[in-house]
């Protein structure tokens, strides 16, 4: 049996057995991703690649949402200059969890629920999209119609 993965503030890891599911858990926001979920998320990813007893990854979101995207919420302080920010630096990190999701050499299963599969201030949702074991789901729609799995 691998190590314990750590989660985050926002990001829940749980394992059973050699199945580790990541849950998006910021309900309150659709699972919007802030800056230092992106560096979490990239950490927990690169953690379970290099971890040879897991033999899948399911990526869900907590309340009903998969994930809307980067959260924006601070956008107004950080454009008024109140909030010191690095637009490139912020680009790097969010590419840098996306690419350890990419890379992940298990195999990384999207268990959205009955919400949004959202985004275009984050790549994430087309990442997983890509990598998704249905075509049912497509970047940007939302899957409210389809059936819930049971």
């Amino acid at each position: 049996m691998g190590g314990v993965i750590e989660g985050a503030e926002g990001l829940d890891v749980t394992r059973d057995g050699d199945i580790v599911t990541v849950t998006m858990n910021r309900p309150e926001v659709m699972n919007a991703m802030t800056g230092s979920m992106f560096n979490e998320f990239g950490r927990i990813f690169r953690d379970l690649h290099s971890d040879g007893s897991v033999r899948a990854i399911v990526l869900t979101g907590a309340g009903g949402n998969f994930c809307s995207g980067a959260d924006v919420g601070g956008q107004s302080e950080r454009a008024s200059g109140a909030v010191a920010t690095n637009p490139l630096r912020n680009l790097r990190r969010i590419k840098a969890s996306a690419q350890a999701l990419h890379e992940c050499q298990h195999p990384v299963v999207a268990q959205p629920e009955n919400g949004a599969v959202l985004g275009t201030q984050c790549p994430l949702p087309h990442i997983v999209a890509s990598r998704m074991q249905s075509t049912r789901l497509q970047p940007g729609r939302c899957p409210k119609a389809l059936p819930h799995p049971p």
